[in-house]
């Protein structure tokens, strides 16, 4: 418990920065009519706080002025991160250096207004050659498929910026197991969260800025000296400051595991820098940041340096 009263200090900094600095913006409706000689009232702005967002209308609903084709009914990313330097823990608790991962979110709307939509979320980690890893014939050019993590659930953006989740989750060892017939040191289990949604979110431009609690009732995780724990409540914090609205911004992505019964164990901090500097190309963005894994039980970090190129739809 030492370290909830620093998280959450850390949180209130955050807050009110993004509180202070965030900003959202809609593109115009465009109905076409007739031409006609009546004078046209201007629009109303739709109601707005920095609370809880537009007021009329879920935040996951998505921008009212894009043409409502099946695409707008599935959205997400994919992202492919270069890993020149660091190391993981595998679900089996075995360090390892990766050389990249290939990441996506896809979500699936159930409900005309997507305020209830089905997602899954996935990476695949593959991992640095080397002596007895992968063949030494071919050299540095090569790498060995090391980790899969698969995430998949149930959302309900119920009540304007606020969103309730039930998922469950696996963390896969591809091979590095001790039997040919079935995964060795896998982790798997189910959680339930609690999201709000900042007004800076945009589902469509694949801007997700929130804070959430949630709870993992089941199964183990592992820390990084790779000794299993029973996870339990845990926090995370999604943030970014713009200095060019959906063009260039600084974000930060905090996770906090605790270990049963309530004692903070791994904090993931993920401090970068996104731009998106193509006009023509306002989907594809860039980033460059670190991934932190800190154990604050055994006071160890593990670090991954990263750039990607990311795809969002």
């Amino acid at each position: 418990m030492r370290y909830l009263g620093l998280f959450c200090a850390l949180l209130l900094l955050l807050l009110q920065a993004e509180l202070a600095f965030g900003q959202t913006s809609e593109p115009p409706v465009t109905v076409a009519s007739a031409p006609s000689t009546e004078p046209v009232p201007a629009p109303s702005a739709p109601s707005y706080d920095w609370w809880f967002g537009t007021t009329d209308r879920p935040i996951a609903s998505g921008h009212p002025g894009l043409n409502p084709d099946i695409w707008q009914h599935t959205w997400g990313l994919v992202s492919f991160d270069v890993i020149p330097v660091g190391s993981k823990i595998a679900p089996n608790g075995v360090p390892y250096d990766p050389l990249f991962s290939f990441d996506w979110l896809l979500n699936i709307a159930l409900s005309r207004d997507r305020t209830w939509y089905i997602f899954t979320t996935g990476r695949f980690w593959a991992q640095k050659p080397g002596d007895g890893i992968t063949n030494d014939a071919q050299g540095m050019l090569d790498f060995s498929k090391r980790q899969i993590d698969l995430d998949v659930g149930l959302a309900w953006n119920f009540y304007k910026n606020f969103e309730a989740r039930a998922f469950a989750y696996s963390l896969n060892n591809l091979n590095r197991g001790n039997s040919l017939e079935r995964p060795f040191g896998y982790k798997d289990g189910a959680g339930v969260e609690l999201r709000y949604y900042f007004p800076s979110t945009d589902f469509d431009r694949g801007l997700y800025r929130y804070l959430s609690i949630g709870y993992l009732p089941t199964k183990e995780l592992v820390g990084n000296d790779g000794e299993e724990f029973h996870p339990s409540l845990f926090l995370a914090a999604h943030l970014a400051y713009d200095f060019i609205p959906e063009k260039f911004y600084v974000y930060t992505n905090l996770d906090l595991f605790f270990e049963r019964p309530m004692e903070a164990r791994i904090l993931i901090a993920d401090p970068g820098i996104a731009c998106r500097p193509f006009d023509h190309l306002p989907n594809l963005e860039f980033r460059v940041g670190t991934e932190n894994f800190i154990d604050l039980e055994i006071g160890y970090t593990r670090t991954l340096l990263y750039g990607a190129a990311r795809i969002i739809w």
